[in-house]
């Protein structure tokens, strides 16, 4: 008796409809928990022995055949089973269910009964369907995006590229014939037709990034510096220093460069001292890599600290200063999608530093240190 009372007591306080059934054509029910009454509102003892309804009766018509197909299969593999499927309320509405069972044999390999529990995993089950109608709501936004990008780079770019020509011919064979005022005009429209042409290019830098198909091999982040390095057009009087071995990363080699090169670039640009000095860096943090790009430049007003990382702001009116506003916006999203961060340290006066983090991967290794002049 007390066995019994202990059976009992486990039986009703495990999370789920505790059953046993028959292997037969209507899978009779020999004993099912309470629990069930909260999954399907109808009592516990409806089902037993099939005696007001039979379990299959609340199963929703479209899962009967594949909560057969996966029982009869575990059977014949003697494997527990695991199927997911929807039961019929009594109040019309459908509930989502985890069943798991197996079925136990006698003698000779027979089956006796299928022992298993049923756990109502509709809350679960909403939440996945709310992920997918949330990733195919995003799917569409970047599509109009790579849409956007599409116009932007065919239907704009070519009457754009019109008007560039047009604007460099009239610069080109009448300038002379235009007094100061009017020079100043001209000159003032050729500035604006690179500009917008300069601003598209960065749309579509920005646009490509993360939709490009990338390839992640084993890069050497000290030769990928020096390759930019090499690139760029650095004035004689500012010293580019790499101070610190660089680790070979499991990364896209192309978006490394456009970090790189927008980095060293900008402090390059933005330089108002002579000599100038430009310090790249990297540490080791334990579970990441920490990299740097200083200068002694004019510095950047901790207010304006977020806004440089924002797409098409800039700190100076562009007609001072000509900028897209967007290169550290597409260093920002290469950091992103390799899980790291990017912030800045300044002081007015006296130059930036520009530090990001990319997770430490296997197969990493040190490469040769070396200053670039």
């Amino acid at each position: 008796k007390r066995s019994e009372e202990r059976y009992r007591s486990l039986i009703m306080h495990i999370p789920g409809a505790v059953h046993r059934c028959q292997y037969d054509s209507n899978w009779t029910v020999d004993y099912i928990s309470k629990f069930i009454e909260d999954i399907v509102g109808y009592p516990a003892a409806d089902f037993v022995g099939n005696h007001v309804r039979s379990f299959q009766s609340v199963i929703h018509p479209q899962d009967r055949a594949l909560v057969k197909e996966r029982i009869d299969s575990g059977i014949r593999t003697r494997k527990p089973y695991t199927i997911e499927y929807r039961l019929l309320h009594a109040d019309g509405s459908i509930r989502w269910v985890n069943s798991r069972g197996q079925a136990v044999l006698g003698g000779y390999g027979t089956i006796r009964w299928l022992d298993g529990v049923i756990t109502d995993v509709t809350t679960r089950k909403q939440a996945e369907v709310r992920q997918q109608q949330l990733m195919q709501e995003l799917e569409n936004v970047n599509q109009e995006l790579r849409d956007f990008a599409y116009i932007v780079s065919h239907d704009l770019k070519a009457p754009l590229r019109g008007i560039r020509s047009l604007a460099q011919w009239i610069y080109e064979d009448h300038y002379r014939q235009f007094d100061e005022e009017g020079k100043e005009q001209l000159d003032l429209l050729v500035n604006r037709v690179n500009r917008m042409q300069n601003l598209l290019d960065g749309i579509l830098r920005y646009s490509r990034v993360g939709t490009a198909k990338s390839e992640e091999v084993p890069v050497d982040l000290n030769q990928v510096v020096k390759e930019v390095i090499q690139m760029l057009s650095v004035p004689s009087d500012i010293t580019i220093m790499v101070e610190d071995e660089m680790p070979t990363l499991n990364l896209d080699r192309t978006r490394m460069q456009q970090v790189f090169e927008n980095l060293i670039g900008n402090a390059i640009k933005h330089m108002d001292k002579s000599p100038g000095e430009i310090h790249i860096g990297c540490q080791d943090r334990g579970n990441c890599w920490q990299f740097s790009v200083g200068d002694n430049g004019p510095g950047i007003e901790e207010k304006y600290f977020e806004r440089i990382f924002t797409i098409f702001q800039t700190l100076k009116p562009r007609d001072e200063f000509e900028s897209t506003g967007v290169g550290l916006t597409i260093v920002k999203k290469i950091i992103d999608i390799y899980g790291g961060e990017i912030w800045v340290e300044s002081q007015v006066g006296q130059g930036s530093t520009f530090y990001f983090t990319l997770p430490q991967l296997s197969g990493e290794g040190k490469g040769e240190k070396y200053a670039q002049h």
